[in-house]
């Protein structure tokens, strides 16, 4: 199996409800992402994909995260901005790029909300 990884950051503020019930005061983090690709093999590139379209894929939709409220985005209205669903929702917006469309590469998402805590979602 052959991999690449690329890492991005961007800030934002979020709430959630904790286990207590209790919800958080809004907050800000800011958050580390690392992307990572795998396949098989490599086709005649002699790469997995190229470093540029990946790492220009996740700047493209962290842009749709920086500086904002998580809580007052439509895909967090009735999921928890979570770090576990960041992930998720960071994945699925990178699948649809059109540098990764049809490509089945996009193995992990992972999201730091501090420097020693993270989360992930990967298939």
């Amino acid at each position: 199996m052959y991999g690449v990884r690329v890492e991005d950051e961007f800030s934002s503020a979020h709430s959630v409800t904790l286990a207590d019930g209790k919800r958080e005061t809004v907050h800000g983090h800011n958050w580390r992402v690392a992307v990572t690709a795998e396949s098989e093999s490599l086709g005649k590139t002699g790469m997995v994909c190229d470093f540029k379209d990946l790492k220009k894929t996740l700047a493209s939709v962290l842009r749709m995260l920086d500086h904002k409220n998580l809580d007052e985005l439509d895909f967090f209205a009735d999921t928890a901005p979570s770090a576990e669903n960041i992930a998720k929702f960071i994945y699925d917006k990178m699948l649809g790029d059109k540098r990764l469309k049809g490509r089945n590469i996009l193995k992990e998402v992972r999201v730091w909300e501090t420097e020693d805590s993270s989360a992930f979602y990967r298939v």
